[in-house]
């Protein structure tokens, strides 16, 4: 055995100062990178003229949070976080113990959100009627949640198996029929598509760690928006949920790199500014607002606007509350005036129909441009 050794030592001391070296070597352990894509790049390429000239599409706010469809101040959409989210601790700072106490009378304090989503079974969806209906508007495009904050989507996502409306609930893929049925009707079809989610585990950890990890972003949402780009070819993907984090953590560049140089819709999708709380007002993008800026702005912006004060659908609501035609249509002669164009909300019912007070303000705007529509689409300012 001491004879072994003796002979061995020299190797292991070789060894060892092999070892000092490379540790000691600024180069040869230096851990691969990937340096993310500049703006300066993506600045490069303007707002397609088609969005330039639409100046008014459809905003749908449709989800699992229409099944309850019920809050106290405003966004239904946001109903799991406001009773507490999956601990019903109501602690942040949108959360309302009173819809809290709500949900407890009405469904029991058991009673999860996710046992909504089988409640969500959009029976009377009917996509080409709500093409109809959008068509007769007078609007030009339509954007249609893919996935919101709870992170239920609404077409088959593989990184969120049993939360989509393939697997669970409508057992349909709502985002490829009303795609489809929208470009039938000859409109563009955009999607929404939430960057983060409330309480899914790999986020929150990113989160902990103070977005020096991006599990989430790597694991679940490139993938996700990879796969609807790829699947739907959506004309406009609008992005949100992007406040707690910069475009760093987000790696929204190097998606964008992607989008505009190698994915199907790369000549002719349109984006919004919502891609980290340090990215917005890039001049590849749209400038999103939810009140009108007052001043005449040369860059393209959009006024995301909802019928009523809730995105998603709230039953709460009396007629007081939803703005009346003519309300609506000041709000689109200002909003083009400045250059901008309007979103306009609905917030469908969890059996899938438009309610008729929406339909009825969406066909008074759609007879009002018959007659008025030249000084609306195509215009720029002067």
């Amino acid at each position: 055995m001491a004879r072994s050794f003796k002979r061995t030592a020299p190797l292991l001391l070789l060894f060892g100062l092999i070892l000092v070296s490379l540790w000691s070597s600024p180069t040869a352990v230096a851990l691969p990178t990937i340096e993310e894509p500049g703006w300066e790049g993506l600045d490069e390429r303007p707002v397609p003229t088609w969005y330039r000239r639409a100046k008014f599409g459809i905003f749908i706010h449709w989800g699992v949070y229409s099944v309850p469809s019920y809050c106290f101040k405003n966004s239904c959409e946001w109903y799991w976080l406001k009773i507490g989210g999956p601990r019903r601790v109501v602690e942040h700072r949108h959360a309302e113990q009173q819809l809290s106490d709500w949900h407890d009378a009405t469904y029991g304090r058991s009673f999860r959100y996710s046992y909504f989503a089988r409640r969500f079974r959009a029976e009377l969806f009917n996509s080409s009627q709500w093409a109809g209906v959008f068509r007769a508007s007078g609007a030009k495009y339509v954007v249609l949640t893919s996935k919101h904050h709870d992170g239920w989507c609404n077409y088959p996502e593989p990184t969120a198996p049993n939360w989509n409306s393939v697997d669970v609930g409508p057992h349909r893929d709502l985002v490829g029929e009303l795609s489809d049925a929208v470009r039938a009707a000859g409109l563009e079809m955009g999607l929404y598509h939430s960057l983060f989610e409330w309480f899914h585990p790999l986020y929150l950890a990113d989160k902990r760690n103070r977005f020096t990890t991006h599990r989430f972003v790597d694991e679940v949402l490139h993938p996700a928006m990879r796969n609807v780009v790829r699947r739907y070819r959506p004309s406009v993907l609008w992005t949100d949920g992007d406040w707690d984090a910069g475009a760093a953590y987000w790696k929204s560049t190097r998606f964008l790199t992607w989008l505009f140089e190698e994915s199907p819709v790369r000549h002719k999708v349109v984006i919004g500014d919502r891609w980290g709380n340090d990215s917005r007002r890039h001049n590849c993008m749209f400038w999103t607002v939810e009140n009108k800026p007052g001043v005449l702005e040369h860059h393209p912006w959009e006024e995301c606007h909802t019928i009523g004060n809730s995105w998603g659908f709230n039953r709460r609501l009396t007629l007081e509350d939803y703005e009346t035609t003519a309300e609506l249509l000041e709000l689109l002669m200002q909003t083009v005036a400045y250059n901008g164009n309007l979103l306009l909300n609905v917030g469908p019912t969890a059996d899938g129909r438009i309610p008729v007070l929406f339909e009825d303000r969406l066909r008074a705007i759609g007879k009002w441009l018959q007659v008025n529509g030249e000084a609306v689409f195509d215009t720029v300012p002067w």
